[in-house]
C-alpha cells in the first residue's frame, strides 16, 4: 500500500541535515555513496534529503521475500522511484526463510547478515565509497533498551554507531517525529511495512508500547538520551585509546603470537583487562574464570572460541586458534623446492658445493647419500623419536622440545622430516639426526632453510 502525508507545516529538516553533512561528513559530497533503501519512511526521507542537497547516491534494496505481495510491491515502488529521480538501482532477492533454516539463524539475524554481506561487495569495489543507512535517534533508543534488557556492557549503551567501517548514518540526530514532519511538508510517498505494527519482536514491543509510555511521562526523553549516547560514545573512545596505549607498551608480537608479562596482566583491573582482551574472546561472562586461570602454574591453558591462552613461566601467550591447528603435511618428490606447511615456509635444496653451517637455527644440513626421496613433512607425534647429534641412542621429540623450552603453542606447529624409508631426518629448526650429519666424506647435502611464518 502507498501512504501519502500532506502537511502545511514548514520542515526545517533539510537545513539541519545539510549542516550535519557539512560539519560531520563533508567527505560524502565527493564519494561514491550507496544507500540501503527499503522504501519505508526513513530511507525514503534520507534519499530525498540527499537529492535536495545535490548528493548523488545509488540505491541498494533487499527483497527478503518475507511479506509475499508486499515485498514485491516494495521493489516495484523503489524501481519507479529510482527511474523518476534518475538514480542507479540494484536489487537482490533472498529466500530468507530457507537460508535461515539452513544456517540455523533467526529470521532477523539471517536478514541482517544477508544484506550487509551484499552491501559489502559494493564497498569493496571502490575504496572511496560509503554505505548510508537511515537509522535515526529513535532506532538508537530502541537498541539501547534491547541491549539493556538482554544484559550488556557500557558499549551496548551508546546507541547505534554514527560512523563505523565505512557505514554512515546521517539521520542519527533526528527523531521519528521529525521525519514524519518532513514527509508531510514535502508530500512524499513511502511504503509501510505491515510487520512493524505487530509486537512479535522485542524491538516492536519497545517501539509500539514501551517508548510511547516513557515519552508520555517525560517529553524530553529523546533529547536526554541523545546526550547520554554522546557521553557513552566518548567513554568508549576513551577506553579504546587507553587500551591502545597499554598494548603499545605491554604487548609483544612474535611468530603470530601475542606475549604479555603475566604479573602485569594479573594486576590490571578486571574491567580493563576485559577491554584489553575483548578481541581475543574475553568478555564479562568469562572474565572471572579467566582471572582464576592467570593464577595457575606454567603450562596451564585457557580457551575462547577464537584463541588459546598459555601461561609460559612469567609470560601470558595468546595465539589464534586458526593458526594452532594446521594440517601440517607436505610431500617432496624433487629438489629444489619451497614448501608451505601450515603457517611455515621452508626451502629444500641439494648442494655439492657447500660450507658447513653451525649454530644456525634457520639452516640445517643433511648428508644426502643415504636419503631416499620423496621426503615427508608432518607435525611431530608423541611417539616420535630422533637420534640427536652426538648421541648413541634415540630421544623423544617431546623431551627435546621441553629441554629447549619451546612453549606449548610452538610445539603444536613443530615439524619433522622423513625420507621414503620412514627414517626421521630431522626435527626442522632444532635437531638433525646423527645418522645424516655432515662428515669429511660428505659429497652432497640437502640444505633446509626456514623462511619464517606466513601472514
Amino acid at each position: 500500500m502507498f501512504t501519502k502525508i500532506i502537511s502545511t507545516s514548514e520542515s526545517v529538516m533539510l537545513d539541519k541535515f545539510q549542516h550535519i553533512v557539512d560539519q560531520k561528513f563533508p567527505f560524502l559530497r565527493d564519494s561514491k555513496l550507496y544507500l540501503a533503501i527499503s522504501g519505508g519512511k526513513d530511507s525514503i526521507t534520507l534519499s530525498h534529503l540527499l537529492l535536495k542537497s545535490n548528493i548523488q547516491h545509488t540505491l541498494l534494496h533487499c527483497n527478503f521475500k518475507l511479506r509475499g505481495k508486499e515485498s514485491d510491491e516494495d521493489e516495484i515502488f523503489l524501481s519507479d522511484y529510482a527511474k523518476k529521480n534518475k538514480l542507479e538501482f540494484h536489487v537482490n532477492h533472498f529466500d530468507t526463510n530457507q537460508i535461515a533454516a539452513d544456517q540455523k539463524l533467526t529470521i532477523q539475524e539471517c536478514a541482517r547478515k544477508l544484506r550487509y554481506d551484499w552491501f559489502r561487495t559494493f564497498l569493496d569495489e571502490n575504496e572511496n565509497s560509503y554505505l548510508l543507512t537511515a537509522h535515526h535517534l529513535d532506532d538508537s533508543i530502541e537498541t539501547f533498551f534491547i541491549n539493556l534488557f538482554r544484559g550488556t556492557g557500557f558499549r551496548g549503551l551508546s546507541g547505534i554507531p554514527v560512523f563505523v567501517n565505512k557505514i554512515v548514518r546521517p539521520l542519527s540526530d533526528f527523531t521519528s517525529d521529525e521525519i514524519y514532519q518532513y514527509l508531510g511538508a514535502n508530500q512524499i510517498e513511502y511504503r509501510k511495512d505491515s510487520s512493524n505494527i505487530e509486537n512479535n519482536y522485542l524491538r516492536n514491543k519497545i517501539r509500539n508500547t514501551f517508548l510511547p509510555s516513557v515519552l508520555e511521562m517525560e517529553p524530553e526523553f529523546q533529547s536526554k538520551m541523545a546526550i547520554l549516547f554522546d557521553e557513552m560514545t566518548q567513554l568508549k573512545n576513551l577506553v579504546e585509546n587507553e587500551v591502545d596505549k597499554f598494548k603499545s607498551t605491554s604487548e609483544k608480537s612474535e611468530n603470530n603470537k601475542l606475549i604479555y608479562e603475566l604479573n602485569e596482566i594479573k594486576n590490571l583491573q578486571p574491567f580493563f583487562r576485559e577491554q584489553v582482551f575483548r578481541s581475543t574472546g574475553i568478555y564479562r561472562k568469562n572474565e572471572p574464570e579467566f582471572s582464576k586461570f592467570l593464577t595457575a602454574e606454567t603450562g596451564a591453558q585457557f580457551y575462547t572460541d577464537s584463541h588459546h591462552f598459555l601461561i609460559d613461566r612469567s609470560n601470558l601467550v595468546v595465539i589464534p586458534k586458526a593458526n594452532s591447528h594446521h594440517d601440517l603435511f607436505a610431500l617432496i618428490h624433487s629438489l629444489p623446492l619451497t614448501a608451505s606447511c601450515g603457517n611455515q615456509t621452508i626451502s629444500f635444496s641439494k648442494k655439492s658445493d657447500f660450507e658447513l653451517v653451525k649454530n644456525n637455527s634457520t639452516i640445517q644440513q643433511l648428508d644426502s647419500a643415504e636419503i631416499i626421496l620423496p621426503l615427508t613433512i608432518r607435525k611431530w607425534q608423541p611417539s616420535d623419536k630422533i637420534q640427536p647429534l652426538g648421541m648413541t641412542g634415540k630421544k623423544l621429540i617431546s623431551d627435546i622440545l621441553i629441554d629447549k623450552k619451546v612453549d606449548r603453542f610452538d610445539k603444536e606447529n613443530c615439524l619433522v622430516l622423513f625420507d621414503a624409508e620412514n627414517k626421521m631426518l630431522c626435527l626442522i629448526g632444532f635437531v638433525v639426526d646423527e645418522r645424516f650429519k655432515i662428515t669429511s666424506n660428505t659429497k652432497e647435502i640437502i640444505e633446509i632453510k626456514g623462511l619464517g611464518q606466513q601472514r
